[in-house]
């Protein structure tokens, strides 16, 4: 986590992420990744899953920044007694999170929080093969071409690297951005999600 140092960093990497899904995709259920910009009274709430037994889940409140993933490769991690330590090493003011049931704490593999700086939670049982977590947050580092590659993977479509790029700087989705997206969907459905992720847009 140390390569994206800041929370808002990371807001907008995953309001992106969940914005070019959304372009892409009009069904919620193939998307990899989400974003509730009104998860609750001042909170937010990014997410992704891939449909194969991973998953990650990103909650911002107030100053803080908590995030719990599970890995299926590393299942083995999971259990009451990661989320035993994880309650003993995170501050109460994150008590909420861990409580939260969304997010199947027995199910995590890796959690971490931001508290004026980054923190991680190490399972007794981690060794050498890791948590995670280098591969499942791997796409908030991608750059827009790893990410077109990626795209065209999953969704089998090209798109120009500089569309993502243009997404990933915080440009207002407009006709012409859409466009180059090659959206075909309900434009009243894409606004209603946009506002659900918190993504500017000038669409009519």
């Amino acid at each position: 986590m140390e390569k994206i140092s800041r929370p808002d960093q990371l807001r907008q990497r995953l309001k992106a992420l969940a914005t070019i899904d959304t372009l892409l995709c009009s069904q919620w259920d193939l998307r990899y990744f989400g974003f509730n910009a009104h998860w609750a009274e001042n909170e937010e709430l990014g997410s992704m899953r891939n449909g194969e037994g991973d998953d990650f889940f990103v909650l911002f409140f107030r100053e803080y920044v908590a995030i719990k993933g599970s890995s299926l490769k590393h299942k083995y991690l999971a259990g009451t007694s990661f989320v035993k330590v994880a309650r003993q090493q995170i501050p109460k003011e994150f008590g909420a999170f861990l409580a939260e049931p969304a997010f199947s704490m027995k199910e995590a593999t890796f959690i971490y929080w931001h508290s004026n700086s980054w923190h991680e939670v190490i399972s007794p049982k981690r060794d050498q093969r890791g948590d995670g977590s280098a591969y499942l947050m791997q796409w908030i580092l991608w750059d827009e071409l790893a990410h077109a590659r990626w795209v065209k993977e999953y969704y089998d479509v090209d798109i120009d690297p500089t569309s993502i790029a243009a997404v990933f700087s915080g440009q207002i989705i407009d006709q012409v951005l859409l466009t180059k997206f090659g959206f075909d969907g309900d434009i009243t459905e894409l606004i209603r999600d946009l506002a659900e992720i918190g993504y500017p847009q000038s669409l009519k």
